[in-house]
């Protein structure tokens, strides 16, 4: 039975030596160590500086270590570019592996190559897409789609607004997540990265390497291209992303991964973008509240502005984003 290591196993100093007790035993010769940004999660990151540099993740939570070995193994297989592994241990939760540099997409897009470096992220997700991890994939099924969306009710609403939906919003709440999960459900089924966005993605000089797949999942063809093309970190000009929307459209088409019209197409997308939203709302004010991140507050009127826009493309979630609307207006009023 997997167990999840507890979160304050090592305090920073402890873990920090206990990182350098372990490195020592696979690379034998100087080297310098330091920690790096993390993401939203529990996982803790180290450079390794040596003649090749590589990364340390630390991760307290066994079920989740365990997933991102086994499909590191299972996306290599499929050609999906992914870190090498060198060395991990279960027990301690720390994972000795290739190191991709400074080459995230979010560090290296500009206004000269977005369109080219956004239409390789493209070819790379069409590649997962049609790849076969050789692994079962859990299904993006309907409960998780609404206990996602439920994040917003809890996080968003109730503890960053102090406000609980009345009977009139709940409802209103039901009937666009319960459409939403209808649109979704319907669209072809693929694999799901579910993170795949400007800080998850490198480009490098032979080719898109990806990372933070462990919660990879069977669910709905524009789910990533959602999460890449409406991302928080990342914020394209509407033309560029009308242009990436019809890019991913015609080459998917050609692959027989979708069959659908254009405009059928357009709302599946803006469909999972909201779905997205509605649960980032949530994440971020839960990251903020309970974890003490607040630093991803910053991200909300992004969120905000994407769901404000969708809500021109899909009617059906204009009531919901009306109500999101005039929370954050009374709130700018106070």
């Amino acid at each position: 039975m997997q167990t999840k290591i507890p979160s304050n196993k090592y305090n920073d100093q402890q873990l920090l030596y206990t990182i350098e007790s372990w490195v020592k035993r696979y690379i034998d010769r100087n080297y310098a160590i330091t920690a790096i940004k993390g993401d939203a999660g529990s996982r803790k990151y180290f450079r390794i500086f040596a003649n090749n540099n590589y990364i340390v993740m630390y991760d307290p939570d066994e079920i989740q270590f365990t997933k991102y070995i086994a499909y590191n193994i299972a996306f290599a297989k499929s050609g999906i570019i992914v870190p090498k592994v060198m060395q991990y241990s279960l027990k301690h939760g720390f994972l000795l592996q290739e190191d991709f540099g400074e080459n995230l997409l979010a560090q290296t897009i500009n206004k000269y190559n977005m369109s080219i470096s956004y239409k390789a992220c493209i070819n790379n997700l069409l590649k997962m897409q049609q790849s076969n991890p050789i692994i079962k994939l859990e299904e993006y099924e309907n409960n998780l789609l609404i206990q996602e969306m439920q994040l917003a009710n809890t996080w968003y609403f109730a503890k960053h607004h102090n406000n609980n939906l009345n009977q009139n919003e709940t409802v209103i709440f039901d009937n666009a997540t319960n459409f939403l999960c209808e649109v979704i459900n319907s669209q072809p089924q693929v694999l799901v990265h579910r993170d795949y966005h400007s800080r998850n993605i490198f480009c490098l000089e032979h080719g898109v390497a990806v990372i933070d797949f462990q919660d990879a999942i069977s669910g709905a063809a524009t789910y990533d291209l959602a999460s890449l093309l409406r991302d928080y970190y990342s914020i394209l000009p509407q033309q560029t992303l009308d242009e990436l929307i019809k890019y991913y459209y015609q080459q998917a088409s050609e692959k027989n991964i979708i069959s659908c019209s254009f405009s059928s197409f357009n709302r599946w997308f803006y469909c999972s973008s909201v779905q997205r939203h509605l649960k980032v709302l949530g994440i971020f004010c839960r990251l903020n509240y309970r974890d003490n991140k607040p630093h991803y507050l910053q991200y909300l009127p992004t969120v905000l502005k994407y769901l404000q826009h969708a809500a021109t493309v899909i009617p059906e979630t204009k009531d919901i984003i009306e109500i999101i609307s005039s929370l954050e207006l009374e709130n700018a009023k106070t």
